[in-house]
């Protein structure tokens, strides 16, 4: 099985929502715990590069992932190996390691605040929020908030991306290979109330941990107000 080319790894590279940090010296690849999921899916990353098809991605790799874990379900004697992956980040850093793919970290805003700002902000923040209940301060714009939400977004984004593919695939042959790129948009369609219905569940996913917890890491609201969470979680 031949590596994917360069030009797959660079829009992974490009798209790629959970940017990660990777080097041989800090992590072991260690050999897969399912040779033949890690084949089958190295079969998919090939065919997605062979059909011109710009769709790799954490996301979708994931996506295809938990999709052959379904199919091996039905077939393999390790199903014991098979439930008890989640295909976490480190799953992921090790899988590249294995099939030698390459990702980056991107550093967002926190790399670029200073901490005079950081505490002018906080300050502020609680003056102007001296007035309301704790229960009415929300803050939408949270980087963990946003972040929980577009992870559960992308995972849906790249199922839908992956199930498209698959299908196409499956109802053509070698000699749409090369006509194949026009139909690549087909894969980005998505209805407006699809959008709406991935937003949806998305949020419905975000909890009141996360939302809490986001709030915890700024300083600016009471500790009571976290305690009493925890105390309310723990009935």
């Amino acid at each position: 099985m031949r590596v994917p080319q360069k030009s797959t790894m660079s829009r992974w590279l490009n798209t790629q929502s959970d940017h990660m940090d990777v080097h041989p010296s800090h992590k072991s690849a260690h050999k897969p715990r399912l040779p033949d999921l890690e084949s089958r899916l190295m079969s998919w990353i090939q065919k997605c590069e062979e059909w011109k098809v710009p769709i790799v991605s954490g996301p979708t790799i994931r996506a295809k992932a938990m999709a052959i874990q379904d199919v091996l379900r039905g077939s393999s004697q390790s199903a014991d190996v098979l439930d008890s992956i989640t295909f976490s980040n480190g799953w992921l850093q090790r899988f590249q390691l294995r099939h030698n793919l390459k990702s980056r970290r991107v550093y967002g805003e926190a790399a670029s605040a200073s901490q005079e700002d950081v505490d002018e902000g906080r300050r502020i923040l609680r003056d102007v929020t001296q007035a309301y209940a704790k229960q009415d301060i929300f803050n939408i714009q949270d980087a963990g908030v946003i972040q929980a939400f577009k992870n559960k977004i992308g995972a849906l984004r790249a199922l839908h991306f992956v199930q498209k593919f698959d299908k196409l695939v499956a109802t053509g042959d070698e000699s749409d290979k090369e006509n194949f790129a026009s139909l690549v948009n087909k894969l980005h369609e998505v209805s407006p109330l699809q959008a709406m219905e991935w937003a949806k569940e998305a949020w419905r996913s975000v909890t009141q941990d996360t939302i809490a917890n986001r709030w915890r890491h700024t300083g600016v609201l009471d500790e009571e107000m976290y305690e009493l969470i925890e105390s309310m979680n723990n009935l």
